[in-house]
C-alpha cells in the first residue's frame, strides 16, 4: 500500500471570516499519484498523520460513493446486531429475574399474608383484620349523617 505525505492544507474563508473548508493535497511517496480534496471544516491545526487519513476517506467517499455508503450501512448493521443480542440476553435475564421474583411472590396473596406469615414465625400476635370493621362503621356512619 502507498504511504502519502501532505503536500498543502489550505483553508477557504466565508464573508466572516470563518473557515468553510480546507482544501487538501496529498501525495504518494512512492511517485506518481498526487490528491486534492476538499474536507468540510478546518482541519489546519490536526496532525499530517490526521490530515492524510482524512483526505484519502474523503477521495474513497467521492470516487467509491456507493461502496462507501455500503461499508458504512455494513458496519452500522454490525453494531446494531451487536446491540440487539445484548439487549436481548439483558432482557432474558431480566425475565429470569422476574420469573424467581413471582415464584417467592406466589407464596403470598397479599400484604396482609405476608405480615401473618411474618407474625406466625416470629410468634408474635397479628391483629385481625380491621377492614371489615371499618367498612361497617364507615357504612352506619354515612347512613347516620343521612338521615339526620
Amino acid at each position: 500500500m502507498a504511504t502519502y505525505k501532505k503536500n498543502y492544507a489550505r483553508a477557504t474563508y466565508d464573508s466572516n471570516g470563518a473557515v468553510l473548508s480546507t482544501i487538501v493535497s496529498i501525495y504518494s511517496t512512492s511517485g506518481g499519484t498526487v490528491i486534492e480534496t476538499t474536507l468540510k471544516g478546518d482541519h489546519l491545526t490536526k496532525s499530517e498523520d490526521e490530515i492524510v487519513q482524512l483526505a484519502l476517506d474523503q477521495f474513497y467517499e467521492d470516487t467509491y460513493p456507493n461502496k462507501a455508503e455500503n461499508e458504512k450501512i455494513t458496519a452500522m448493521k454490525k453494531e446494531l446486531k451487536q446491540s440487539t443480542a445484548t439487549l436481548d440476553t439483558t432482557r432474558k435475564m431480566l425475565a429470569q429475574s422476574v420469573v424467581k421474583e413471582f415464584e417467592y411472590e406466589s407464596n403470598f396473596e397479599d400484604i396482609d399474608a405476608k405480615l401473618q406469615f411474618l407474625a406466625t414465625h416470629l410468634n408474635i400476635t397479628y391483629p385481625a383484620k380491621e377492614d371489615a370493621e371499618d367498612e361497617k362503621e364507615s357504612s352506619g356512619g354515612s347512613r347516620e349523617a343521612t338521615t339526620v
